[in-house]
């Protein structure tokens, strides 16, 4: 301590020396506990330790409590633990058996969705053979109205029909009333389908004798005229639809048109809501009842009125188109082929095929030379790589000696 502190201070030397000694004192009892201090701080070590023991003996106390249980405590615990383990095996299976089914469905899905087959170069031929071969109502429809298309009546169409129903003889109304209204009228060719019918019922199940049975019986009276039979056989087949047959048949017999129409409207309007889809059906089974009384005319004009008012029906338009080939009225088979069948077509094939129809009538039937000409070239419009149609209008331009066009074919085909 400096002289000018000590004696602003009134200390001396000694007296400084003793004023400073206890701020060592402090710092020895900063750095050194006294007994009594050490002592309290394991009395309160010592209280804490034996605090926490007791904490932790009610703890355990408690503990042992909560996980005593009882026999019946037990066996309903095990229950419960049983059933919720059953409970959700039971859910595990029932997951598996669904994915199951969605895999099942999806494998359908794939098999079901077959690729599109492409069949625009196909022959006509190898066409019904693809369609014969899927099995199913419309291919066997298919098959058989494009046997006729391309030969009609010949006892091909009958042939195919059989191998329809030797395959599936349960099918037999079903492909009738499809096919029937496809193909032509012409009571010997349906004579030839009779007898197939009558041979394929030695080769098919219960099922399909009883449909093919009752199909006879709708072919004797509706295509053969031979009514007699065919009422005797449907006699076996106690159905509305053959009882509305027979009663119409038998106003047929009258001549009463009117009354026909009318009675045929009757049942049909009592099975069919939708008023177009009445009209259509009903201008069918007119028209099916006019062949069965070899009325023809009548045939067509009832095609032909009904056509007009729905111009959308497909069904409508080949039936007349097939009818109107029936009576040999080429220009009205033409001319419904070429205004009507053609733009309500889809598939390039079936629009190829009612060119090259047309192309054999204006050739064999009506001998308009420049009408084949231009049917070529239409067909090969929409078809461009068809070989035959190039090969024929090759040699129609160099007979006709138009250079031009001929040069204009070739070049394309290069």
């Amino acid at each position: 301590m400096s002289e000018e502190i000590m004696n602003q201070e009134g200390l001396s030397p000694d007296t400084a020396e003793a004023v400073e000694l206890p701020v060592e004192s402090a710092e020895d009892v900063s750095l050194e506990e006294s007994p009594e201090i050490a002592g309290s701080d394991e009395m309160i070590q010592d209280e804490a330790e034996a605090v926490d023991a007791d904490v932790i003996a009610d703890d355990l106390s408690a503990i042992e409590d909560a996980a005593e249980v009882t026999p019946d405590e037990a066996s309903a615990e095990d229950a419960v633990a049983e059933e919720i383990s059953e409970d959700t095996a039971a859910d595990a299976v029932a997951e598996e058996v669904a994915e199951d089914a969605v895999a099942e469905d999806a494998a359908s899905d794939e098999i079901a969705e077959e690729p599109p087959v492409d069949l625009t170069h196909l022959s006509w031929e190898d066409r019904v053979s693809y369609y014969l071969s899927r099995e199913t109502i419309e291919g066997y429809i298919k098959a058989i109205s494009l046997v006729d298309f391309h030969n009609p009546g010949d006892v091909q169409v009958a042939e195919t029909w059989g191998l329809a129903l030797n395959a599936h003889g349960e099918m037999a109304r079903e492909i009738f009333k499809g096919a029937s209204r496809m193909i032509t009228s012409d009571p010997e060719a349906w004579s030839n389908i009779l007898e197939a019918h009558a041979a394929a019922l030695e080769n098919t199940s219960d099922e399909g004798q009883a449909a093919i049975g009752e199909v006879i019986g709708w072919i004797q009276c509706l295509r053969t005229q031979d009514i007699e039979a065919g009422k005797d056989r449907l006699s076996n087949y106690d159905t509305p639809f053959n009882k509305n047959l027979l009663d119409t048949l038998a106003i047929v017999s009258t001549g009463n048109w009117r009354k026909v129409e009318q009675a045929v409207e009757g049942h049909v309007k009592a099975e069919i809501s939708d008023e177009n889809e009445a009209a259509i059906e009903i201008a069918h089974e007119v028209a099916d009842y006019s062949l069965s009384a070899k009325a023809l005319d009548r045939a067509v004009e009832m095609m032909r009125r009904t056509s007009r008012k729905f111009t959308d029906d497909i069904s409508l338009k080949w039936r007349l188109a097939i009818l109107s080939r029936d009576q040999k009225k080429w220009n009205a088979y033409v001319d419904v082929l070429s205004k009507e069948l053609i733009a309500a077509t889809e598939p390039i094939e079936e629009k190829v095929d009612i060119y090259n129809e047309m192309i054999r009538i204006y050739r064999d039937e009506t001998k308009q030379e420049a009408m084949i000409v231009k049917t070529y070239e239409q067909l090969l419009a929409i078809d461009p790589g068809n070989e035959a149609a190039l090969a024929n209008i090759v040699e129609i331009y160099e007979k006709m000696r138009r250079w031009p066009d001929l040069i204009k074919v070739l070049d394309a085909q290069a």
